[in-house]
């Protein structure tokens, strides 16, 4: 979809009629979904696609330029106009420096339009872009179901640096990232039965996509069931209980456990 041009914005103002509503709705249809555009950006080159589409572009171009999914017109230099202006602006937090976040402008007169002619169908695209874009399926109300970073053991209270280059794990820290759960879990390799559960504390996106940020582990679980979502693993868990019983609870060692484990509590609040 290109821009909006002045005539189809003046059938827009004008004509309600069934043919009408028909010609607006296939200039409001996204090229790479095929749906309804959802927060529609409008890039420099004049194509206007959904945000999370683009973003999705994004967390691809792996060792390549991001470029424009349609007219693979280079966007590395937009991309850093929007993090410089970000910056500029005050703008520190997580979603304003990561790609596909808030820095990645809407293009609001075609929200508006879309949002006007389209109600019913925004509120179905609602629920489309809510499942699509959450960090894992929804599985047993009972348990948890997390995204699973394989790559090293990790244990509780301690801090594990990581340095994201993968697609796929580009898209599952944006995820963790933009919908504020902020946190997945770490297993060493697939089919683990146990793993940690990390909290990004730090997330620092690079010019490229790549990504540096800084987590503590927080809690261990046992992983029920694997599963995958969009080339991640996923888990469903069930928290992992110590046994105080067989703790020793005496001398300087569980001492500084235990003023550690209070330093990391309020590291959490």
């Amino acid at each position: 979809a290109g821009p909006i041009s002045r005539s189809l914005q003046l059938n827009v103002q004008n004509d309600d009629s069934a043919e009408s509503t028909d010609l607006i709705r296939s200039q409001f249809e996204c090229s790479l979904c095929l749906g309804l555009l959802w927060e529609p950006s409008t890039l420099p080159c004049g194509h206007t696609i959904c945000r999370p589409c683009l973003a999705r572009t994004l967390d691809h171009a792996f060792d390549t330029e991001p470029t424009c999914p349609m007219c693979r017109k280079g966007l590395s230099a937009y991309l850093a106009w929007l993090g410089a202006r970000a910056v500029a602006a005050g703008k520190t937090s997580d979603l304003a420096g990561a790609h596909g976040g808030a820095q990645i402008p809407v293009n609001q007169k075609i929200q508006a339009m879309i949002y006007k002619h389209f109600q019913d169908e925004v509120k179905e695209r609602a629920e489309q872009i809510q499942s699509a874009e959450s960090t894992a399926e929804a599985g047993d109300p009972q348990t948890l179901t997390v995204p699973i970073f394989i790559c090293s053991m990790a244990m509780p209270a301690v801090a594990c640096p990581l340095h994201i280059f993968e697609p796929r794990y580009r898209l599952m820290m944006r995820r963790c990232i933009e919908s504020g759960q902020r946190q997945f879990g770490m297993c060493l390799f697939p089919g683990a039965e146990y793993g940690t559960m990390l909290r990004i504390l730090n997330f620092n996106q690079l010019p490229d996509g790549r990504s540096q940020i800084k987590t503590i582990g927080t809690r261990r679980f046992q992983v029920l069931e694997w599963g995958e979502k969009d080339g991640y693993a996923t888990g469903r868990i069930t928290w992992v209980a110590d046994d105080e019983e067989t703790c020793n609870t005496d001398g300087p060692v569980a001492a500084a456990a235990i003023e550690l484990k209070e330093i990391v509590d309020r590291l959490l609040q």
